[in-house]
């Protein structure tokens, strides 16, 4: 989906290569010291979403179109503890302690990052962690929804 996002934009009629002109945002996840436990579908994704963006930020450049990736670390709705019920909000709650912040990031934060990406000059081929440092230090590999503790 992301590869056709992008390649559409590029390519349109009077799209990004017409234009000589463009900025691409992809997303990603941060999970800067490792994976993420219980979500290798989405790490396996998110690793050619990563490389997708390295990549049309080398071939891309030369027309003035510049891609860039953001990466959240764990993020915090409504909506999605809804979602996931006791056990999400729990999990909410533990990362959120763990977290350098001592809290999660939120759908705006995220928003946040697009737009300084959508209007920043020369940046090109960046993979942003939005994660409060989450990263870092790999929290979200401490923290299982599985495990007969939780």
């Amino acid at each position: 989906g992301t590869f056709n996002l992008c390649y559409s934009a590029y390519h349109a009629k009077n799209g990004m290569k017409d234009q000589q002109f463009g900025r691409i945002v992809t997303m990603s996840v941060s999970y800067i010291n490792g994976g993420m436990y219980g979500m290798g579908h989405s790490g396996a994704a998110r690793g050619g979403v990563e490389n997708l963006t390295k990549t049309l930020a080398q071939e891309w450049a030369p027309d003035g179109i510049f891609t860039n990736c953001i990466a959240p670390g764990v993020i915090f709705s409504e909506k999605a503890a809804d979602h996931y019920g006791e056990n999400g909000r729990k999990y909410f709650s533990m990362i959120g302690q763990k977290a350098p912040a001592r809290r999660l990031g939120t759908p705006d934060e995220c928003a946040e990052a697009v737009s300084f990406l959508l209007q920043g000059g020369y940046i090109n081929g960046v993979i942003l962690p939005v994660d409060g440092g989450q990263g870092l230090h790999g929290i979200t590999s401490q923290v299982h929804m599985d495990d007969p503790d939780f």
